[in-house]
């Protein structure tokens, strides 16, 4: 396994000055008034009488061996001299830079993580080493700062787990959720059930692509692989030794179809059924029998035997309820326990699992759905549904970790670039992880203190090797440190100065696959008189070979052209019922690959739509441009492709331009059922013009072009959905999204 390696660069006066190189930023940062350098020949004397064992450890094996330094230890003429604080808040720790470099701290950890910080303030070159003659200040903003990682879906070896534990330490992480059983695997050693890893550890085949794709393709091969308790029992000791704590989920009831293939009897019918190698939302779920609890009980017993966290997550979201409902022993459960429906069955499930662990001395956590028929006193709720969750979390006074998809999900594109790799779906950008702030608005002081922190989610089932869930975790990992760290985050312009110049270089060294998301180009298209535009964006001044091919012209790329960074495109809008599908290939020598974007030029391109109902905000896009810049929504979905909607009625008009006599219309509308977005239900078109307004037709929503006939001056749709999801799929019960993207009108003569 690659260890740190730390960068080899002359910092520049100014900038120096200007930024602080550690990230996250400490709280204080100050260059002494004098100025100044404290230099020394690659050579660092420490006095370790007061160094912890933990921090020492790092200076020898790190620092020493990757800064490049010898490290000598004396209790005489030290460089580095540290001394333990009184009185001071946790995790408190100080940096004085001067003639001597003196480091004070409050506890053992606060210790690691000067060492750490001082670390990133070194810098090397061939004549010596030296640091700022400067102060740093620093302690942590919240106390829960976290990374989860699923290993279920797919399966890393634990020399990739201490890769990770590495990173996280290093950017001051201090929970490590493992994520260890799912439907697609169970990754734990429990010794009472040795089926679960033997048969439930391993799946027969895997979807290819992605879960929306149709029709599906698998790869038939046996996939897996499982933890022995004693692996476990090394990494949360490796982990320890970097003062992060190792959070273990068991998934229950739903997503369990790795343990019911395992033991079926602790199914609502006995069914056996494989371990799938399909994504989403299973409808087996553990059946609520005694037995059943039993068997988790005995289970957390082997877990908690493993993993010293006072946390223990037992998941808790997705729960399928259509089995409990014709399952004779549920029902004898609900009677007998006096419940009104199978969501109090779900509730006494949860309470029963909470109640153990409090008896154990540990605290239950679990996503937000647990919060549906109360809690057990010291339940900690995970907030990913958004910040609703977390609210009620805290006014039913419960601690809440937040994990909104919208800030936290590190599966989500980063991207617009049409050649990001697969993901999920989503967009989640570097910027909007860096804009996150845990506490949700209008929450009182006192409830405030309920916010325990915040977490990155890697959920993997499109990330098949490490090197994919290191793309997908950084740097956004690293902007989420920032913002859980440092009480004054600053601006993102300074954040990505620093990113870019001293730690992208570091993760280089490291090894990291990182994304590169932030040299991209970026391909913007514009609203343009009777058309659009196209322009490229970047930040240092490029040329790019820019080639454009219509369906009307065959053969090779033709239309080949130089753009300069900001020089645009145009295309004009076609005209009556013609359309030109352009594909679009951009390139210079800094890409790796061309990106390459597919435009559709239709007679409604660019006309002006009014949304008489706002998408949600999270999926806004260029809002009505969205519906006609020829750029059409993509399978798998990201945000800014679509406009999403968290409504069942959807109001909006289209200006034709002063009267046109339509022949036709077409609307796409997405259908992603394991993320809650369906079709529309029914769509319903009125017409304006000299007569008034009138409806034009009520008919089911297709995809296919609707025929219209007749002269008008403005269209206005309504988009109608069901009220809520149908019973036995993801999210049932609740108002599904409807997500829509282009609109293409069709003109007559």
């Amino acid at each position: 396994m690659k260890l740190f390696v730390f960068i080899v660069c002359q910092f520049t006066v100014l900038l120096t000055f200007a930024q602080c190189p550690v990230l996250p930023s400490p709280n204080v940062y100050k260059v002494l008034d004098q100025g100044g350098i404290f230099s020394f020949n690659h050579e660092l004397k420490i006095d370790s009488s007061g160094l912890p064992k933990k921090s020492k450890q790092f200076l020898e094996n790190w620092f020493a061996k990757f800064v490049g330094i010898q490290i000598h230890f004396t209790q005489h003429n030290a460089d580095l001299v540290f001394s333990k604080l009184q009185n001071v808040p946790p995790h408190y720790y100080s940096i004085n830079v001067n003639d001597q470099i003196r480091i004070q701290y409050s506890s053992e950890e606060s210790c690691f993580y000067a060492v750490n910080s001082l670390s990133q303030l070194i810098v090397k070159n061939e004549d010596e080493s030296y640091i700022l003659k400067s102060f740093v200040s620093d302690l942590p903003n919240f106390e829960w700062r976290g990374i989860h990682l699923d290993v279920s879906r797919h399966f890393f070896t634990t020399t990739e787990l201490k890769k990770m534990i590495d990173l996280l330490a290093f950017y001051k992480f201090n929970k490590f959720h493992l994520h260890l059983t799912d439907d697609q695997g169970w990754r734990i050693e429990i010794k009472k059930y040795p089926k679960l890893t033997s048969i439930g550890g391993f799946r027969d085949s895997t979807v290819i692509g992605h879960y929306t794709d149709q029709p599906r393709k698998y790869e038939v091969k046996r996939y897996g692989g499982f933890y022995t308790q004693n692996d476990l029992k090394d990494l949360v000791q490796y982990a320890l030794d970097r003062y992060i704590t190792i959070v273990p989920e068991i998934e229950m009831p739903g997503h369990s179809r790795a343990l019911l293939a395992a033991y079926p009897n602790m199914s609502c019918h006995s069914e056996v059924k494989n371990v799938p190698g399909l994504w989403g939302v299973y409808e087996e779920v553990l059946c609520t029998k005694k037995g059943t609890l039993k068997m988790m009980k005995h289970i957390l017993d082997e877990v908690m035997e493993i993993f010293p966290s006072n946390y223990i997550h037992i998941g808790g979201d997705e729960v399928m309820k259509n089995q409990w409902r014709t399952c004779s022993k549920c029902q004898k459960t609900i009677k007998k326990k006096n419940l009104k429906n199978e969501d109090e069955l779900q509730s006494y499930f949860i309470n029963e699992i909470g109640k153990y662990l409090q008896k154990k001395g540990r605290t239950m956590v679990g996503w937000d759905e647990i919060l549906e028929g109360g809690l057990p006193k010291n339940a900690v709720v995970m907030s990913w549904r958004g910040f609703q969750g977390g609210i009620e979390a805290v006014k039913a006074s419960h601690q809440v970790v937040m994990s909104p998809g919208e800030f936290c999900y590190f599966d989500h594109y980063q991207s617009n670039s049409p050649n990001e790799p697969i993901a999920i779906g989503g967009f989640t950008s570097l910027e909007r992880v860096f804009q996150f702030n845990p506490i949700p608005e209008g929450l009182s002081e006192l409830e405030k203190g309920y916010i325990l922190g915040a977490q990155g989610n890697l959920w993997t089932e499109y990330m098949p090797d490490f090197s994919q869930v290191e793309y997908m975790a950084f740097p956004r990992a690293i902007a989420l440190a920032q913002v859980l760290w440092s009480k004054n985050k600053g601006s993102y312009q300074d954040f990505e100065g620093i990113l870019k110049s001293k730690h992208l270089p570091l993760l280089d060294h490291w090894g990291v696959n990182y994304a590169k998301a932030l040299y991209y180009p970026q391909v913007k298209f514009t609203p343009a008189q009777n058309g659009i535009n196209m322009k490229i964006d970047a930040q240092t001044p490029q040329r790019f070979d820019v080639f454009v091919k219509s369906n009307e012209v065959y053969g090779s790329m033709n239309n080949g052209m130089t753009m300069v960074a900001g020089d645009t495109l145009y295309f004009e809008r076609t005209t009556l019922d013609k359309t030109v599908d352009y594909r679009i290939s951009i390139s210079n020598e800094t890409l790796k690959n061309p990106i390459v974007y597919h435009v559709r030029n239709h007679p409604a391109l660019n006309f002006e739509v009014q949304l008489m109902t706002k998408p949600n905000k999270r999926f806004s896009g260029q809002n009505g441009f969205t519906l006609v810049d020829g750029i059409y929504g993509k399978l798998p979905w990201k945000g800014s492709d679509w406009l999403g909607f968290d409504t069942n009625d959807i109001r909006l008009s289209v200006d034709l331009n002063g009267g046109k006599m339509l022949s036709g219309f077409k609307l796409d509308c997405l259908l992603d059922a394991s993320s809650w977005i369906h079709l529309p239900q029914e769509i319903e078109v009125w017409g304006m013009n000299q007569d008034g307004l009138n409806r034009i037709l009520v008919i089911p929503y297709t995809r296919e072009k609707i025929d219209i006939n007749g002269n008008f001056e403005t269209l206005i749709f309504r988009v109608k959905g069901k009220d809520k999801i149908e019973m036995g799929q993801p999210g049932e019960g609740k108002m599904p999204w409807i997500f829509m993207d282009e609109l293409e009108l069709y003109f007559k003569d």
